[in-house]
């Protein structure tokens, strides 16, 4: 009627709460030009943040007591963290708003936010992973749990590992893969983990591999005598197809030779490197 000149919300306590949860019903309170409760008036309400539901729905109504006072249906958050917005309107027009933020539920995951995509054997990603701690909405949580990758047995994994989360993150910083093995073409799993949580997975592939001819020698040629032995040390240093050194081990060297010639105590220098 003519005399719904305005409504006001009533004071709620309520400010934040746990997404996809049911949240206290908040109230207006409807009066007319002289400022007196009016009964029976209807008040709209409408879900216009968060995505959550008023009465099971995105919108539902209500109406006055004696004390002008209409009750929201049941309000239950969405299940995005973030602000929800609660509007009340009634048939002039007339509208006021009460904001709820919603806050993540507890972790429950990890998420891949950014992820390697290839990969030289030995040397650290040029894009390096990102895993963000969620909750089972897919919400980050706030938390500084440590994060993990592990590689399959023929791509085994260095660098700083684990790394702890800041808020919900963890930024890798100098992850590598160490693999004679692994082929151009194929894929190869990379498991992210976390105590409690449920784990992560991308896939890395070879960018370039180790050839028959990769590799080169301190000094680059040394002759020995056929039948005799000699102390001078070799260094050998493996290459990839593109000519560039590898700087981590690359596992065990086997040598050998056209003839029946042999190598003795071949040491693993851990960065590409195998002195002999």
């Amino acid at each position: 009627s003519s005399d719904l000149t305005y409504l006001t919300a009533n004071s709620y306590s309520t400010t934040s709460a746990t997404v996809n949860t049911t949240v206290t019903s908040p109230t207006v309170t409807v009066k007319d030009n002289a400022g007196a409760a009016v009964s029976g008036a209807t008040v709209t309400w409408n879900v216009t943040s968060g995505n959550g539901s008023v009465g099971g729905d995105l919108a539902a109504t209500s109406t006055t007591n004696a004390s002008g006072i209409a009750t929201a249906p049941t309000w239950i958050l969405g299940n995005r963290a973030g602000a929800n917005v609660l509007r009340a309107t009634i048939g002039n027009g007339a509208a006021t708003s009460i904001t709820v933020t919603g806050n993540p539920d507890v972790a429950a995951a990890l998420e891949v936010k950014r992820s390697p995509i290839t990969f030289n054997s030995g040397v650290a990603f040029a894009t390096q992973p990102i895993v963000v701690i969620v909750d089972q909405y897919g919400n980050v949580v706030n938390s500084s749990a440590p994060v993990s990758i592990t590689g399959e047995t023929a791509i085994p994994v260095y660098g700083t590992n684990p790394v702890n989360a800041v808020a919900g993150t963890a930024t890798f910083t100098n992850i590598g893969i160490t693999s004679q093995t692994a082929g151009i073409g194929n894929r190869y799993a990379l498991t992210y983990s976390s105590p409690g949580l449920t784990s992560a997975t991308s896939y890395v592939t070879p960018a370039a591999i180790l050839t028959s001819t990769s590799y080169s020698t301190t000094p680059a040629r040394y002759d020995i005598i056929n039948n005799s032995s000699d102390t001078t040390t070799v260094t050998l240093t493996l290459l990839r197809s593109d000519g560039t050194a590898f700087t981590q081990s690359q596992g065990t060297l086997t040598l050998s030779t056209p003839s029946s010639g042999s190598f003795s105590n071949i040491v693993d220098n851990n960065d590409g490197s195998y002195s002999f």
